[in-house]
């Protein structure tokens, strides 16, 4: 990222200024599906199950805040995001790929904030008050091809 940004006009934005992550919603035990259409995210990076409806879009951005707290993903393909999950909604205002690489740049920082516990937890007020360097488009559309 750094490589891409070096010589241009750059202005820090808190995430949070720019997109709204939005929570996951609860899936019980007997909800989920062994097989489905799409791939439940909880609280880690390997789906356990899958559901029949998804509440995120393919190419969406995610941060886990519960059990694998911290841990930074993206998604290709839509999915539901349950309760442990806040994903950031596709939109036009935002690359949701530049996003995710801004994020894991930023993965050790984000890991340090987990407040360590019987069950890791993450608030994602911490991720919403990073500050993302917003370049011109050009440069967005580059590192989305990463």
């Amino acid at each position: 990222m750094k490589k891409l940004l070096r010589g241009a006009e750059v202005e820090l934005i808190k995430v949070g200024d720019l997109i709204s992550p939005q929570r996951g919603r609860r899936l019980v035990r007997s909800q989920l599906e062994e097989a489905g259409s799409y791939a439940v995210y909880q609280n880690s990076m390997k789906p356990p199950a899958y559901y029949h409806e998804c509440s995120a879009s393919a190419g969406t951005a995610f941060v886990i805040v519960a059990g694998a707290a911290g841990e930074v993903g993206f998604s290709d393909a839509a999915f539901w995001a349950a309760d442990d999950v806040y994903y950031f909604p596709v939109t036009d205002g935002l690359n949701n790929k530049y996003l995710y690489h801004f994020l894991l740049t930023k993965e050790h920082e984000i890991l340090s904030q987990v407040r360590r516990a019987s069950i890791p937890r993450l608030s994602i007020a911490v991720v919403e008050n990073l500050k993302i360097p917003t370049p011109p488009l050009h440069v967005k559309k580059k590192s989305s091809a990463w």
